[in-house]
């Protein structure tokens, strides 16, 4: 048998090495490496836009969202993949990492490509210009809080996500000077990149040199800053002279023309000191007036449930400038309504008006609140009603929409009267009856504005004046300078033009009537105790006085005196009723004079204070069975405490119901 012949042994390893190929596909069939595979992976933390992946340098592939992720171009087996970042997120900026993302392709698809994407943070800084002071402390949206020591930049320890807003303030303004500091580009969202064009600009602070006034009724004062050009100064409240000036800056304030017409001497006190860390506006001018020439009493009348209401009058008195006794002058009652609720001058006018709430029984529909307007002597003192008089304009109409009944029927009733210090115009606060007589809160039951004819008095509602805020017969106000009038719950600003009101920001406590002392440095709103409230001078808006509100119950009414240094309080009651006396500190905080009523009066129903400030006269009565009349008190300038003046109580024709003074 013939043996095989034998292979030349250098031809044995191509032999193995054709049989290894064959056995694995290396011809390029679908059961080899040279198949086509997939490339992808998944995607994860995306938050912007415009991501877009590469394999191999190509086959760019936009990705919106998270999750899973495959390229549309297949890779052969046995060939290399790559993957990379050809565009980073943007909106927010993001910067995005490719694990796992470079290999070779062999038997299976490539599914473990992972691309991790992490938002990019920048800093938010700027600049810094006029720092002299030292403490100032930036904060971005109210964190973050951050010393800043010198002029320059500055930049947040902490620095914000693409996509974050930025909010930088002032946390704590510089001192050692004290400078106020404002911010440029303050706000807005960080996108691509650090921002450093926040601005912070500071200023040296400067103060002004000021006070108030009260008292003033003639025309003409003026005063010196430091010996320089005259000031005029034409009414009550807050007057400003000097301002921008430096800390350590040396004052002096005189009055340099006194005023006319009627003359006065006014008296000027705290005149002189050195400007420190606040606006000084501690001087304080004082015009005294003459004591009052005459007094008025109004008698009430009757309001029985039928329609034969007895009228009231109203009285004059003469005043005795030393002593304040009251002299009845005889004849000089005249008639009026038979509820009067007041009786008031209109300002820089010959004119008065009482105010009558009119008759609110069913029994009597057609007695509506009216004004009863009169004309007043100046050298006798009595009083002429005006022809037409009484005039009821300012009870509204039915068809004017407020107090959300828009519509309602029934009669208006002009509960409370303010004029403004000129006596141009006023406000008129009104509540209404339904048919059935009942007093209620309908369309009627709101504030007007109204003016005053100045050849006769009376009074004309301004169309479409209704101040919806200020609904059931809510008082209004008017601080001395006419800058501003008070409701309960309501401060407002008033157009010297028009009269109209706009609500400023800060607001006062709800209560009763609202009380400003004679300078119009605090308002004192009455509930059941008094809350006090600093005046801003500028803007009429009011912060409350520490220690406010006062426990001072059970009070009917207060009136301040002339220099705004006492308060004297109405309490009513079988027990503790009386004038009880409140000493008014430079804060506007009310301290009981002393621990009991001053006067002792069971029914005290009116207090009024002389322009003088030298006397006080009280309506009331002493209790049941006991006379009635008008007591009047010498007030001393010192204490404040009243004594009876010889003569108390001064009988009236009818019962008492309010007493009024003037000159």
């Amino acid at each position: 048998m013939r043996m095989p012949a034998r292979l030349p042994v250098r031809e044995i390893p191509l032999l193995l090495a054709l049989f290894v190929l064959a056995a694995c596909g290396g011809d390029g069939s679908s059961d080899g490496s040279g198949s086509p595979h997939t490339i992808g992976g998944t995607v994860s933390g995306l938050k912007g836009s415009g991501l877009a992946l590469q394999d191999n340098g190509g086959d760019t592939l936009k990705i919106s969202g998270n999750g899973n992720f495959t390229f549309a171009t297949s890779v052969a087996g046995g060939n290399p993949f790559n993957v990379t970042v050809s565009t980073q997120p943007t909106n927010p900026s993001q910067t995005c990492s490719v694990a796992h993302g470079s290999g070779t392709v062999s038997g299976d698809d490539i599914t473990n490509v992972a691309v991790t994407c992490t938002t990019n943070s920048f800093a938010v800084g700027g600049t810094v210009s006029g720092l002299t002071g030292s403490g100032l402390i930036l904060a971005d949206n109210g964190a973050n809080d951050t010393p800043v020591a010198k002029n320059g930049s500055f930049t947040f320890t902490t620095a914000l996500a693409s996509g974050s807003a930025y909010s930088v303030t002032v946390a704590t303004q510089p001192t050692d000077p004290p400078q106020t500091c404002t911010v440029g580009n303050a706000s807005g969202t960080v996108t691509t990149g650090n921002i450093s064009t926040v601005s912070v600009t500071c200023v040296t602070n400067t103060y002004s040199v000021g006070g108030y006034v009260s008292g003033l009724a003639g025309s003409g004062l003026s005063v010196s800053y430091n010996g320089g050009a005259a000031i005029p100064v034409s009414r009550n409240g807050g007057f400003i002279a000097a301002s921008g000036l430096a800390i350590g800056t040396v004052y002096s304030v005189a009055i340099v023309a006194q005023p006319t017409n009627p003359a006065q001497t006014c008296v000027l006190s705290n005149g002189s000191g050195t400007v420190g860390t606040a606006n000084v506006a501690s001087i304080m001018v004082f015009c005294p007036q003459a004591v009052a020439n005459f007094a008025y009493v109004v008698g009430s009348g009757s309001e029985p449930i039928n329609a034969d209401a007895t009228l009231g009058t109203i009285s004059v008195f003469n005043v005795n400038p030393v002593s304040g006794a009251l002299t009845l002058i005889s004849g000089s009652a005249v008639p009026t309504g038979p509820k009067v609720s007041s009786f008031q001058f209109v300002p820089h006018s010959s004119f008065a008006w009482a105010l009558d709430l009119g008759v609110e029984y069913p029994f009597n529909l057609s007695g509506l609140g009216s004004i009863y307007d009169y004309s007043v002597d100046a050298t006798t003192g009595l009083l002429t009603p005006v022809t037409g008089s009484p005039f009821s304009q300012l009870d509204g109409t039915s068809s004017t929409p407020g107090c959300g009944q828009n519509g309602a029927s029934g009669m208006g009733s002009t509960d409370w009267v303010t004029f403004d210090p000129s006596g141009t115009f006023g406000f008129a606060s009104n509540v209404a009856a339904d048919t059935d007589g009942n007093m209620t809160l309908n369309a009627n039951a709101q504030t007007w504005q109204f003016t005053v004819d100045p050849t006769n008095g009376a009074p004309s509602l301004v169309a479409g004046s209704s101040i919806p805020q200020l609904c059931g017969g809510l008082p209004v106000t008017i601080d001395p300078s006419g800058q501003f009038a008070y409701s309960p719950g309501f401060a407002f600003e008033i157009n010297s033009q028009s009269g109209a009101l706009t609500e400023v920001a800060s607001s006062g406590a709800s209560g009763g009537s609202v009380v400003i002392d004679p300078a119009g440095r605090f308002a004192y709103v009455l509930g059941s105790g008094i809350s006090g409230f600093a005046i801003d001078p500028s803007s009429g808006a009011l912060t409350p006085i520490i220690g406010s509100p006062f426990s001072i119950p059970y009070v009917l009414a207060m009136v301040i005196d002339p220099k705004g240094q006492f308060a004297y309080i109405i309490k009513i009651g079988a027990a503790g009723g009386g004038i009880y006396i409140y000493s008014i500190d430079p804060t506007g905080a009310l301290t009981a004079v002393s621990a009991g009523a001053s006067v002792a009066l069971s029914q005290p129903l009116s207090l009024t204070i002389d322009p003088s400030g030298q006397f006080a006269y009280v309506v009331a009565s002493t209790g049941t069975g006991a006379q009635t009349g008008v007591y009047a008190y010498t007030i001393n300038a010192v204490t404040g405490t009243l004594t009876p003046v010889t003569g108390n109580p001064f009988a009236t024709n009818l019962s008492p119901a309010e007493v009024t003074v003037t000159n």
